[in-house]
């Protein structure tokens, strides 16, 4: 039985529609930038470069919060964002929170001209994970318990049209589902789906 009152490690993946000749160093300059200016809500706090990383997590925005990640694992730009600590009345409002802060900052990194490549999200591809080995592993029972949950934010996010949501191929070990859309749907209109 997955304790999904305890469960708040949680992230979202995102994807890009182009796969530029994207330069992770300009990220580091970027996400220092967002420091000094308070561009995300919460506290911002360093940054952590792990581009010396194979198959890393590239750069890292660390927030009080959660962390915020742009990789290029797979040779796929994506951006993440995951929860490290409790908010949200259960692990519903825990997951929308996630997809709405990752919405928030990857839109915000779309916008940064120097990162030398102009990015645009794919919102048709969506990874939901749980960064917690221990409260959610890898497993049926995990799926039959937080499958539900996501399915219904999915369906709030896409307003009701039908997605696949399937096992991620590229959840390093973690539990994740991997939500596939057709058509795109503006990542725009997926962050007013689930605003407050």
């Amino acid at each position: 039985m997955i304790e999904q009152e305890s469960l708040f490690r949680l992230g979202v993946k995102l994807y890009f529609k182009n796969t530029p000749e994207l330069e992770l160093a300009s990220a580091v300059k970027v996400f220092h930038g967002w420091i000094q200016d308070g561009r995300l809500p919460g506290l911002l706090i360093d940054v952590a470069d792990y581009r010396h990383v194979e198959g890393g997590p590239g750069v890292l925005l660390i927030a009080h919060e959660g962390n915020y990640g742009l990789s290029l694992r797979g040779r796929r730009p994506a951006f993440e964002y995951y929860q490290k600590r409790p908010g949200g009345t259960d692990i519903a409002e825990r997951w929308r929170l996630a997809c709405r802060r990752a919405l928030e900052a990857a839109l915000c990194l779309c916008g940064e001209k120097e990162l030398g490549a102009a990015l645009e999200l794919d919102s048709s591809e969506i990874c939901f994970f749980a960064h917690d080995r221990l409260l959610a592993p890898n497993s049926r029972a995990t799926d039959d318990a937080l499958r539900p949950v996501i399915e219904a934010l999915v369906s709030r996010l896409y307003a009701g049209r039908p997605c696949a949501v399937d096992p991620s191929p590229d959840a390093a070990g973690l539990f994740a589902l991997h939500v596939r859309h057709a058509p795109d749907v503006e990542a725009a209109v997926l962050l007013a789906a689930i605003a407050d």
